[in-house]
């Protein structure tokens, strides 16, 4: 959840890039509940779904920035 919260601050900081150069990492703990076989899918289901909200994130990051793009050369180019 940390990670999530940290990419919604930079994004809605309006930054255009970090000030440090950095990567993000994200490590997934396997719990033992049942057994090995049973855990081990239950966390490839978690991951999955962790891997498919960051897809979104990064596609709407991707789309908010073309979209200001197109917003500022309609501004600059002097068409509202």
């Amino acid at each position: 959840m940390l990670f999530k919260m940290a990419m919604l601050q930079f994004i809605s900081s309006g930054l255009p890039k970090v000030a440090v150069p950095s990567t993000i990492h994200c490590d997934h703990l396997i719990e033992a509940y049942v057994g090995g076989d049973k855990d081990l899918a239950n966390a490839k289901v978690i991951g999955r779904s962790l891997n498919q909200y960051l897809a979104v994130v990064v596609v709407v990051v991707l789309l908010i920035k073309v979209l200001l793009r197109l917003q500022h050369c309609c501004i600059v180019g002097g068409v509202v």
